[in-house]
């Protein structure tokens, strides 16, 4: 199953926390939401559970991919699937 982007309203004020090109980890609504923001200020977010067994999602600054401890599925910024066993992309959203 490939999840389809969805749009989702995080707050304002801890997305200014993220610099340009950095990433973190805000919490909205009990979700975990990794969060990119490219060096033009675009801001990319994805589900911290990886698609192929839920563990929690990690940044990879040296790779700029969200990485997962358990099994070694990576994702690039937006969500697209890198390196499995993953099948398909994570979950990402678009920022309002």
């Amino acid at each position: 199953v490939h999840f389809v982007s969805q749009h989702i309203n995080l707050d304002p004020d801890r997305l200014k926390e993220i610099a340009p090109n950095s990433s973190g980890i805000i919490e909205h609504k009990k979700h975990k939401y990794g969060v990119f923001r490219d060096e033009n200020g675009a801001v990319f977010a994805v589900s911290t559970k990886c698609p192929h067994l839920g563990c929690e999602l990690v940044w990879n600054e040296h790779e700029r991919s969200w990485d997962c401890p358990c099994h070694g599925s990576r994702f690039d910024y937006k969500g697209k699937l890198l390196s499995g066993p993953a099948m398909h992309d994570a979950n990402s959203f678009t920022v309002d």
